[in-house]
């Protein structure tokens, strides 16, 4: 993905977002916690690295958050992909299993939320045939009832609240309309 995929309008640095959006020290407090969060989901991941830039799309603590991080292209491990390392990752996190998108042209925090809520849909309908799991390894949602079922809430949930909506709370660089 190039940054000429992304719509740099739908999306904040992390200090204008800070300013712009939080006050006091509860909410930045809350705001770390999320961030960190998804940094630790990059920093799980050995071909990742270090990231030189953040961007907030979305942010409803604890529900969800969007991050957009640009990579150090000058690090050594972006010459390991041969066909070249995407200098930019979106990152899904809150109360849900964590997502990356490394390789999708997504343009803005909706595009990302959608990406989360095809790729665990996609698990749901696997898991509920029966079928092998193996191929969404990338997805870190352990294979019982329970958490297939915490899983479809939290779907469920998002496409209500979020994608369905026409004007999602979380998504303060949207315009109003987006049919």
């Amino acid at each position: 993905m190039t940054a000429c995929d992304i719509d740099f309008d739908l999306v904040f640095r992390e200090d204008e977002f800070r300013h712009r959006f939080l006050s006091g020290e509860d909410e930045n407090s809350a705001f770390s916690a999320m961030e960190l969060s998804a940094k630790t989901v990059l920093s799980l991941n050995s071909w990742c690295p270090p990231t030189v830039e953040t961007y907030v799309a979305a942010y409803c603590p604890p529900i969800v958050a969007v991050f957009l991080y640009k990579f150090d292209t000058q690090h050594p491990l972006t010459f390991e992909d041969k066909d070249g390392f995407p200098e930019w990752i979106w990152v899904v996190v809150g109360d849900l299993p964590p997502i990356c998108s490394l390789y999708e042209p997504l343009k803005d925090g909706l595009d990302a939320l959608r990406y989360w809520v095809a790729a665990y849909q996609t698990w749901l309908e696997r898991f509920d045939a029966g079928l092998s799991l193996e191929e969404l390894t990338f997805l870190d949602v352990p294979e019982d009832a329970e958490h297939g079922e915490m899983l479809r809430g939290r779907v469920e949930f998002l496409l209500k609240h979020f994608l369905y909506n026409e004007r999602p709370p979380l998504f303060p660089g949207l315009p109003f309309h987006l049919k």
